[in-house]
């Protein structure tokens, strides 16, 4: 909704069809309004094989410089034709499932997420294809960025695969005031793990690549972006933490 690697699965093992598991909370598709199915489908699975091509690289042998490397959290980056690319690796002590349903509920982003101003569904496309709205809060000097993006849930076998990428409409045109940024590939690949040391019971690799328009230079971007993986990964698994006590402790009171 918006970072190597010899776990990713063989290109036969990628499968097209809706989500499996019962345990991912479904949401019903909508009249797909303004976009055009065949065309949004087509979209986002491109995009998937694209993300599948990148996390079966290894980073540590490739273009990729490693730029961070401490408790856990490793960040990679890489130059592309569009910017950069952004590729961070870590572990949690949560299912797979578990943190795509997290990212899923936009009514709990702004939350957690302190740099979301807005998010919202716009449609469902299938069960396991979306179209979402992001508005950005403003950084500093730079306008507000927003984002147009359609999103798609995939399950294999354990391993969780959530990609998105931006979406054209000209029901929602750019914004006065504020910047049409856009994400060409972004992505978790969350596999399941045997439980470490530190209770982790999954591994996650997130894939980031966007443009942010405006004319902010692009080395200032990249490192202002690299800067900010740290902490939204703290709150990413803090607010699934929090949501988790208050669900045990509303539990416990029935």
């Amino acid at each position: 909704m918006a970072s190597p690697i010899a776990f990713a699965p063989m290109e036969n093992d990628i499968s097209d069809s809706r989500l499996s598991s019962d345990t991912i909370e479904k949401e019903e598709p909508k009249d797909d309004g303004p976009f055009s199915r065949d065309s949004a489908i087509k979209l986002i699975d491109d995009c998937q094989e694209k993300f599948l091509s990148i996390i079966k690289t290894n980073f540590e042998e490739e273009k990729y410089i490693l730029e961070h490397n401490q408790d856990g959290l490793e960040i990679f980056s890489c130059d592309t034709n569009e910017g950069f690319m952004i590729i961070s690796r870590w572990k949690a002590p949560f299912t797979p499932e578990r943190i795509v349903n997290f990212l899923r509920c936009t009514e709990n982003r702004k939350q957690w997420d302190k740099n979301i101003a807005d998010i919202k569904q716009i449609c469902a496309i299938t069960p396991d294809i979306s179209v979402y709205y992001q508005l950005y809060k403003k950084v500093l000097a730079a306008a507000p960025r927003d984002l147009l993006l359609i999103s798609k849930i995939t399950q294999v076998e354990n391993t969780m695969i959530e990609i998105s990428t931006s979406i054209d409409s000209p029901v929602f045109p750019e914004k006065k005031d504020i910047v049409r940024a856009q994400l060409f590939l972004g992505g978790y690949y969350i596999k399941p793990i045997e439980k470490d040391t530190d209770g982790n019971i999954c591994e996650v690799t997130n894939v980031s690549q966007a443009s942010f328009g405006g004319s902010i230079p692009k080395g200032m971007l990249k490192k202002m972006s690299i800067k900010l993986v740290p902490t939204y990964i703290k709150s990413l698994v803090e607010g699934i933490k929090s949501q988790d006590s208050k669900e045990n402790n509303n539990d416990a009171k029935i």
